[in-house]
């Protein structure tokens, strides 16, 4: 049975398109687009599931949401004969760490993000006063926490050595982490030198077929590493 995959422009869907790509896994692509005065999503998503968020994955008559279950249940189903598949249990256990932690990224990504949207955005008669808002959000909580998060990162594929975050191959921890990686290694807030080992992977993981030929089925989307 095909597995379809709900992608939207600038979402978290792409990272599922391109584990689908690398379990080369038969699906059906159905593409969303934000609207393009609010960034919001579609009402038509709200079709597919009530939450109108992406990505959605429905395979085999289910309905499946939340990316770090989605890519556990993809792997877990159509994987076991490929790089993906983990190699022991001691790598099983990483990744499924992995695919939690890498919520806890979101509360400070989100709160960057709408930093730089409020700087990029706001009236220039505005920009004084909103760029000292934006400025006390960021080194306060945000900064705080992404540098704690992001020197995490640094040092898992320090430690491991591999150039991958789990075992000596591609896992669901490269997967689910490319998406916030590359959101907050795209914007001004670290010194270029700050991650290499990062900066690194991201760009190893951008030199991958899969995700290469990913960029090509989608429309708005930046294929190019944002080192």
């Amino acid at each position: 049975m095909t597995v379809t995959l709900h992608w939207m422009n600038a979402s978290a869907a792409h990272r599922v398109l391109w584990l689908l790509l690398e379990l080369n896994v038969p699906y059906e692509l159905k593409i969303h687009m934000r609207n393009p005065k609010t960034y919001l999503a579609p009402d038509e998503l709200r079709r597919v599931h009530p939450l109108g968020k992406v990505p959605v994955v429905e395979d085999d008559g289910e309905t499946l949401i939340e990316s770090g279950y989605i890519v556990d249940h993809l792997i877990s189903k159509y994987g076991k004969d490929t790089e993906l598949a983990p190699k022991n249990e001691d790598e099983r256990k990483k990744v499924q760490v992995s695919l939690h932690h890498a919520m806890s990224l979101l509360p400070a990504e989100v709160m960057l993000l709408t930093t730089q949207k409020i700087r990029s955005e706001s009236p220039f008669i505005a920009k004084p006063i909103t760029n000292i808002i934006a400025n006390r959000i960021d080194s306060g909580f945000v900064r705080q926490d992404l540098v704690k998060q992001f020197d995490y990162l640094e040092n898992m594929l320090k430690e491991n050595g591999t150039g991958f975050f789990v075992g000596d191959h591609l896992s669901g921890a490269d997967i689910i982490y490319i998406f916030p990686i590359e959101n907050v290694l795209a914007t001004p807030y670290f010194e270029k030198d700050r991650y290499p080992l990062l900066r690194k992977w991201l760009k190893t993981m951008h030199e991958r077929p899969a995700l290469k030929n990913s960029y090509d089925l989608v429309p708005d989307e930046d294929p190019s590493p944002k080192l």
